[in-house]
């Protein structure tokens, strides 16, 4: 325990529940922006890494591999637009080729 600090102190530190002010409509968009721009930018890194895939000369791969990964990317794009519209909407599973 910290100089001034006492058992009943601490106790009550454990046991008081933490009060969450609502957020302002401006502090949620502040925070989408941010969020948005960090997971957007994100997505598109791992895009990006995966066009690494199609060298030839280090990767053997057929078109059928290259469709599945086409669709699933496709698909998972909709699926995020499709969630600004309902927010309800399913969630996608793994993949694997």
């Amino acid at each position: 325990m910290n100089r001034g600090t006492t058992l009943a102190n601490v106790n009550a530190t454990k046991t008081d529940k933490v009060v969450k002010t609502a957020k302002t409509p401006e502090q949620k968009a502040k925070a989408f922006k941010d969020l948005a721009s960090v997971r957007v930018n994100k997505a598109l890194k791992a895009m990006r890494q995966l066009k690494h895939l199609s060298n030839k000369s280090a990767y053997h791969y057929t078109e059928t591999d290259v469709s599945k990964i086409v669709n699933v990317l496709s698909s998972a794009t909709k699926e995020v637009e499709a969630s600004f519209k309902d927010p309800s909407a399913a969630k996608s599973e793994g993949f694997t080729l």
